[in-house]
């Protein structure tokens, strides 16, 4: 209602700077991402920290139980034309936040829009090494998928200077 009344759709929050776009994909609810883009939502705004939606999109993901709808909203996003390489200020892509994540299927659409698997954000980790992080971080994980795709796309198995024990 507030849309079709005349509401800015990309309007930005005080210091944050987040939208209502940055808000609804760090949820993941697809159909709010689906009404913002039909209203003109900027899928290319960024947050005060560098964030788009789509980086918001996949940080808001909590482990493979939340995956599918934060993927939903993602998929949205990138049709629309967002930038799957896009990393905030930190130099986190939206593929480090699906690997820390855990969310497979989520890296596996990233990186068919382009994310690009060996690229180190600015602590110097490569998704491989969050998505090893996250294995530790949740032993009963399955995480296959997200391997299998991040190898398929060019990542190296294991970094020499990353070692297994360096993230235990």
């Amino acid at each position: 209602m507030l849309l079709e009344a005349g509401a800015t759709v990309n309007l930005a929050a005080g210091e944050s700077q987040e939208t209502p776009l940055h808000v609804a994909a760090a949820r993941g609810l697809e159909q709010h991402v689906a009404l913002y883009l039909e209203h003109g939502a900027d899928v290319g705004l960024r947050t005060s920290q560098g964030e788009t939606a789509l980086n918001t999109a996949c940080a808001g993901a909590e482990g493979p139980g939340s995956c599918r709808r934060h993927q939903a909203a993602a998929r949205r996003l990138l049709e629309a034309g967002a930038d799957a390489r896009a990393a905030g200020r930190k130099r986190h892509t939206p593929l480090h936040n699906a690997c820390a994540s855990g969310c497979g299927g989520l890296a596996e659409l990233l990186l068919r829009y382009g994310a690009r698997a060996e690229v180190p954000n600015g602590a110097g980790h490569t998704p491989m090494d969050c998505a090893l992080q996250a294995v530790q971080d949740a032993p009963n994980w399955e995480p296959e998928v997200l391997f299998a795709a991040l190898l398929d796309y060019g990542a190296q198995p294991v970094r020499p200077e990353v070692r297994w024990e360096a993230l235990t």
